[in-house]
């Protein structure tokens, strides 16, 4: 009698052998799931411990939960591995920003002049000529009292191998009290005028701007900032 009671305790025991690995495998990996590889590799054994102790109906309770932990093992391992990708993407854009040469660096601190080209986000960009006091012809375009018009000419030229936008609204006008405007809307259909487009790589564009400040300001900077999720821009001392 006791000879087969102990047969039959060790029959259980081999007959739900893989649940309980796959239990306790899953409950492993649940454990050490933000580790990443490790966690990932548990969590598959204790999945595939799960199944076959299914397929070979063996303990059913034990072997689902071992499924469960190493499918909530397998999430957080993934989880994990991604931000991790995404953390060294992030480090490595940052290490090649900050091997960047001097000039392109410099156009985010310095304050430019007429004439020089200035590299920057994938552009050369020229402010080739400036315009004061400038009269439209036009006698429904005019400046309000106090007021002149200052016509800007720029130059946009693609220097990156994928196609880039540009737009007359990436440009502001400050005065020396500190105010920024955009262009003047009343000179928008003046012929001539940068408007907005693309460029393909090695593309160039010229074109003006017509911005309305006070007479005579001796103060004023041009500032070229063509994206909305970076506070990067340059300034053009007129």
């Amino acid at each position: 009698m006791v000879e087969q009671k102990v047969g039959l305790n060790n029959r259980v025991s081999q007959s739900s052998g893989l649940a309980v690995t796959a239990l306790v495998v899953g409950i492993v990996a649940a454990v050490f799931g933000w580790t990443g590889v490790f966690g990932l590799i548990l969590a598959i054994v204790a999945i595939v411990f799960g199944v076959i102790a299914l397929v070979k109906n063996q303990s059913k309770v034990k072997a689902v939960w071992g499924i469960v932990l190493g499918g909530v093992a397998l999430v957080t391992s993934i989880i994990v591995l991604i931000i991790a990708a995404v953390v060294v993407t992030v480090l490595d854009e940052n290490i090649k920003t900050s091997g960047q040469t001097d000039t392109t660096q410099s156009a985010t601190d310095t304050t430019y002049t007429v004439g020089q080209a200035i590299d920057f986000d994938n552009k050369k960009v020229t402010v080739t000529n400036v315009e004061r006091n400038w009269q439209s012809g036009n006698q429904f375009i005019v400046a309000e009292s106090g007021n002149e018009f200052v016509k800007i000419q720029v130059s946009i030229e693609n220097n990156s191998d994928a196609q880039v936008s540009y737009n007359t609204f990436d440009w502001k006008m400050q005065n020396s009290q500190g105010v920024i405007k955009d262009v003047d809307g009343s000179t928008y259909t003046i012929e001539g005028g940068l408007n907005s487009g693309e460029l393909a790589p090695a593309g160039k564009v010229s074109g003006f701007m017509i911005f309305q400040v006070p007479s005579e300001d001796n103060g004023l900077l041009l500032t070229y900032s063509p994206s909305f999720f970076s506070d990067k821009k340059i300034q053009v001392k007129l």
